[in-house]
This record gives structure tokens, sequence and C-alpha cells, in this order.
């Protein structure tokens, strides 16, 4: 009779081998990593890369830490919180990041439309010797500027008036034909941000450069201005003495 039980306790002793053994590796495979953690966190501070892009590397690098966790994973055991970080370090990072990154180049392209488009119109103004609208794109009121009693205002109207490359331009008997180079740079001011973008006349033989500078009134990652202008600030020949 004995020896009929012998397999039973074999089997039994087996089991319990088995499930000693798998009990082990379950309480293993709980051990914490602070890596997914530390990457969790810093996707999250990522998050305001949003609206500020300097924290941007944050994004970047809690995904990559977060990666980093789930490929090691494996090799030391981490347990399921360790993974659920990982994760979502690698999903908010990655999502933050790439989308803080493309919506702030479609920014800076909108910004340059808007920048080429005034130009454009300020240039065509000129060359057709409508003063009156280059003021205006100027940000000046050619019949109030005028008349005012603050002298800066006046100085402005006659600044534009009389300046050589305006007149020059406006005077030009053969039609202007402009063409967009580029843009130059651009930096902030007192609660605007300008942009330098140049041109070319190719209806002249040897067309100079002019640089034409805009500006946006309101800083360069403003989104809750309600009210956006842009205004043409200077313009001049890059190339002169």
């Amino acid at each position: 009779m004995l020896s009929a039980l012998a397999p039973i306790f074999q089997k039994s002793s087996m089991n319990e081998t088995v499930l000693s053994a798998e009990t082990d590796e379950i309480l293993d495979s709980t051990s914490f990593s602070l890596v997914a953690l530390i990457g969790f966190l810093l996707s999250l501070v990522g998050i305001f890369s949003l609206q500020y892009i300097q924290v941007l590397p944050f994004a970047i690098l809690g995904g990559a830490l977060g990666a980093l966790s789930l490929l090691i994973a494996k090799r030391h055991r981490f347990g399921f919180v360790s993974k659920m970080f990982g994760f979502l370090a690698v999903v908010i990072g990655a999502t933050t990041a790439s989308t803080g990154y493309f919506g702030r180049l479609l920014e800076d392209k909108y910004d340059l439309n808007q920048s080429q488009k005034i130009c454009d119109l300020y240039l065509d103004s000129l060359s057709k010797g409508d003063m009156d609208r280059v003021l205006f794109l100027a940000g000046i009121d050619p019949i109030r500027d005028t008349q005012s009693e603050v002298t800066a205002a006046r100085e402005a109207v006659s600044r534009i008036r009389t300046d050589a490359i305006h007149l020059a331009i406006k005077n030009r008997k053969t039609p202007a034909k402009w063409k967009f180079l580029g843009p130059v740079g651009d930096f902030a001011s007192a609660g605007s941000h300008n942009y330098k973008l140049s041109y070319q006349d190719l209806a002249l033989p040897n067309p100079p450069t002019y640089i034409l500078t805009t500006r946006k009134t309101s800083s360069k990652r403003d989104r809750k201005a309600t009210s956006i202008n842009w205004y043409v600030e200077s313009l001049i020949i890059a190339d002169a003495p």
C-alpha cells in the first residue's frame, strides 16, 4: 500500500517544489525600478513644454529613461508597477516632445508667413507710390500723426516720406519684381517680437538685398494674446556702406 501511495507523495512533492519555485519567481519579480519612476516624473514635467519650450528636454529624457527601464525590466525582474511607470514615461514623453516640437515649427511657420505677407504689401504699396498705405503698414496714421503735437509721431511720418531708400523705390520707373529670399533672423523686444526678412528687386540689373524688419505686438510664444498686430519697422539695404 505504501508503494502504491509513493507516486502520489512523489507527485505532491514535485508540485510543492514547482509551486515554491513559482512563488520565489513571483517574489523576485517585485523589485522596483527607480529609473522608471524618475522617467515618469520627468515626462510629467515635460508636459509643460507645450507652453514653455525650455522644458522640452525633460520630456525627451523622461521618455528615454522609461524606454531604458522597459529594456532592462526582464533582466532585473521589475514588477508591474515599475513596468507601468516605464510605459507611461515613454508614452507621455514621446507624445509631449513630438507635440511640443512640431507645434512650435507650425507656430514659427505661421509667424514667418504673416511677416512675409505684411512685407509683400509694404513693398508693393511703396512701388506703387501709395505712401498713405505704407505709413499705415508701418503703424503710423498719415493724417493724425502728421498733425500730432507729439514730436516723435511727426518725425516717424517724415522719416519714411524722406528716406532715400523709400524714395528710390517709390520713384523707380520700371515696375518692381520683388523676390523673397528668406528670413534673416528674429529677436525679442519690449512686449513684442521682431523678424528680419530679405528681398531683392529682380527688375534691377544688379539688385541689392533689402532687409525689412517687422514687429509682432506680442511675445513669440504668447498664446494668451487676444489681439495681435503686425507692422513694418524699417527698410534698409543690407550691403549699404
